[in-house]
């Protein structure tokens, strides 16, 4: 029973760490994806430079909420994860 149990806790700590690289992926296509929306907004002379500007505040604004929420989420769900392996 022992064995089992030891079994249980490193599968479970292997999810997790598959989880967090899983995240951490996340992050990163979220960086590529607002990095290239940012390089064209920054090269578009269709729009005053006050625009462009602007436009590049709230990208870099909506980048950090995004890369924000995907990190809470991964929190979150360790967190709920947590409770129900502990209650078990």
């Amino acid at each position: 029973m022992l064995f089992l149990n030891h079994v249980r806790h490193i599968r479970h700590k292997c999810f997790w760490i598959l989880e967090a690289f899983k995240v951490r992926i996340k992050i990163e296509d979220i960086q590529a994806d607002y990095k290239d929306r940012i390089y064209l907004v920054r090269h578009d002379q269709s729009i005053s430079k006050s625009e462009r500007k602007e436009m590049i505040r709230q990208l870099k604004s909506d980048r950090e909420l995004a890369i924000h929420d995907a990190e809470r989420n991964y929190y979150k769900s360790y967190d709920n994860s947590s409770r129900v392996s502990s209650v078990r």
